[in-house]
């Protein structure tokens, strides 16, 4: 004996069918449309903001390196002046090496500062 389906139920078993697996295809497609726009607006994003990173990095790396190369530079020994004025008020007259170790740790805590604003910023543009 074989399945007996009704034409007229064969007909609606037919066009729904159909009709679902047109709908069906249609999201898929939708998707295979839209997710790769969505990658290539991601990837070109964090290339632009990798170029902004490299840039700021490369730039203050060059002068926290300007900066060493000065403090090598200098003679070792550096007297550091302590003296009294008239009004009994010490001064202390600092070395350029002193100078130029701050702007090195400066140099340092701005590169960190920097690695971490551009994570946050790919975190973001995700």
């Amino acid at each position: 004996m074989t399945n007996f389906i009704p034409l007229s139920r064969r007909r609606q078993i037919e066009v729904s069918d159909v009709l679902g697996r047109v709908q069906k295809r249609l999201s898929v497609m939708r998707a295979e449309i839209k997710l790769p726009l969505q990658r290539i607006r991601y990837v070109s994003g964090l290339d632009i903001l990798c170029i902004a990173a490299e840039a700021g990095l490369k730039g203050l790396r060059t002068h926290r390196d300007i900066k060493i190369e000065e403090l090598q530079s200098l003679p070792e020994e550096i007297v550091v002046e302590d003296f009294v004025d008239e009004d009994d008020v010490q001064h202390i007259v600092s070395s350029n090496a002193d100078d130029l170790e701050t702007d090195i740790e400066m140099a340092a805590d701005a590169l960190n500062e920097l690695r971490k604003a551009f994570c946050v910023a790919a975190y973001h543009h995700w």
